[in-house]
């Protein structure tokens, strides 16, 4: 047998041919168990051959029911545990204590992470720091305590806790206790249909319309990165709070260059890729005509075959394909090889953004934080009409996409291959849009949130 540490996205292990077991040590932030593997008879579920190494799969969410002890199981006791919040039955808010939780618990990044890194290295202990999580299997970074959401613990938590940090709608079972601050964050820089206008045409209820309201209505603070974002946020979810216009502390780590480096170095060696090989990040967003839930959509197909494109790209160009989450929670996954990489499932898009070289995008806010690097765009928008038919534009596309617009895939390869013929062409309008749209990026937005939330 042997003994590793599993991490839950982008980490492979080798594992001896004739291997009856594995022994998974189980670790993120309090977490810490042991669970042993029999390979025989499961081997094909959780092992897959690739460039000739078995990889390690990822597990299906049948082990977070191990983390709940009876009494949280089942919905009468959801419902106990539900009362006991609504009922400040879990006790007085606590001093200095943080929850943060970002995409429902299935992942820590996004601002929160930057917020909670500058807190670990400055504020010295003074904060205890939590983190809702969906299951074990999600990393929780040094110096967080990993709880997972709908437990006792995680209700204990959220009904104490002073500060409470998140980038979607929070539970819709909390209420906000006296003595707690929120924090929105939202989870990119806004650019298309949200709030009321996105609810009406999806048909929301409107009991489910008042209650996303109410927990609106809860929020201490929202996190607008840039001026343009501030009206945008009034009129979409009716918020008259405050607003914290600092820049956005996601993309902190876009601006150190020694950390980029050694991410540049790591991305590169787990996911087998050479030094001196041309990274294309293709990461195109989900589509509303394809979702078949306001949580799930398939994954769209304007590259019709990934090992032809790159084939025609040449070999030292190597593809890496970034499904949007709503496309990982329907389990998209595409055939690898040496010049294409799934990497719908990696935890942070910043490790992404840092070892591409180019980015192939289309209408997500990626493009604003992509801009951060100063990297070449290409915007492949073959749907373009049909798209902003069903998700209205709430500013100018063409001044927020400083690259060229393709609609083919043969144009597609050629301005990949030529990307240096046409970048000039494009460096003015990249640098108004740096300008008037991310104004306040310069890789200390972090600390200047956190002095806002937190006073340090």
């Amino acid at each position: 047998s042997q003994s590793i540490n599993f991490l839950s996205t982008g980490f492979k292990i080798k594992i001896p041919k004739n291997a009856k077991e594995l022994i998974l040590k189980l670790s993120a932030g309090g977490f810490e168990r042991e669970k042993k593997i029999e390979l025989q008879g499961v081997i094909d579920y959780l092992l897959k051959k690739s460039r000739g190494e078995t990889e390690l799969e990822k597990f299906t969410d049948e082990w977070a029911n191990d983390a709940f002890a009876t009494d949280e199981l089942g919905t009468a006791n959801r419902e106990k545990l539900i009362r006991k919040h609504l009922s400040k039955g879990f006790g007085p808010v606590k001093k200095n204590t943080v929850v943060f939780r970002t995409y429902y618990g299935e992942k820590c990044v996004d601002s929160a992470l930057a917020m909670h890194e500058d807190l670990v290295s400055r504020a010295k202990g003074k904060f205890k720091l939590y983190w809702g999580v969906k299951n074990e299997h999600v990393l929780v970074p040094k110096g967080g305590i990993g709880v997972i959401v709908g437990s006792k613990e995680w209700f204990k938590v959220l009904s104490t806790s002073e500060y409470i940090v998140d980038n979607v709608h929070q539970n819709d079972y909390f209420y906000k206790q006296k003595g707690q601050k929120i924090l929105q964050t939202f989870h990119g820089y806004p650019f298309k249909q949200m709030g009321y206008a996105d609810w009406k045409q999806k048909g929301l209820s409107q009991l489910r319309v008042e209650s996303f309201q109410r927990r609106a209505d809860e929020w201490d603070w929202v996190l607008a990165p840039a001026p343009y974002t501030e009206p945008l946020y009034k009129k979409a979810f009716k918020y008259n709070g405050k607003f914290i216009d600092k820049g956005y502390p996601r993309n902190d780590i876009l601006f150190d260059e020694e950390k980029c480096q050694k991410i540049n170095k790591d991305v590169r060696k787990k996911l087998g890729i050479l030094s001196d090989k041309k990274v294309v990040l293709y990461a195109p967003t989900f589509r509303d005509y394809l979702s078949t839930d306001e949580f799930h959509s398939k994954m769209v197909s304007s590259i019709s075959n990934y090992q032809k494109f790159t084939e025609a790209l040449g070999s030292d160009c190597v593809l890496l394909i970034r499904g949007h989450m709503m496309n990982a929670r329907s389990d998209a996954s595409f055939e690898e090889s040496e010049q294409v990489k799934d990497v719908t499932n990696w935890d942070d898009i910043n490790d992404l953004i840092i070892a591409s070289d180019l980015a192939i995008l289309d209408y997500s806010s990626l493009r604003f934080d992509w801009a951060q690097t100063h990297k070449p765009m290409i915007f492949f928008v073959p749907d373009l009409e049909k798209y902003k038919a069903e998700r209205q534009f709430l500013i100018s596309y063409e001044n927020t996409a400083p690259g060229p617009k393709i609609t083919t895939e043969d144009d597609l390869i050629q301005s990949v291959k030529n990307v240096d013929k046409w970048s000039l062409k494009y460096k003015a309008a990249y640098q108004k849009f740096l300008k008037e749209y991310t104004p306040n990026e310069d890789g200390k937005a972090a600390r200047r949130v956190n002095k806002i939330v937190f006073g340090v």
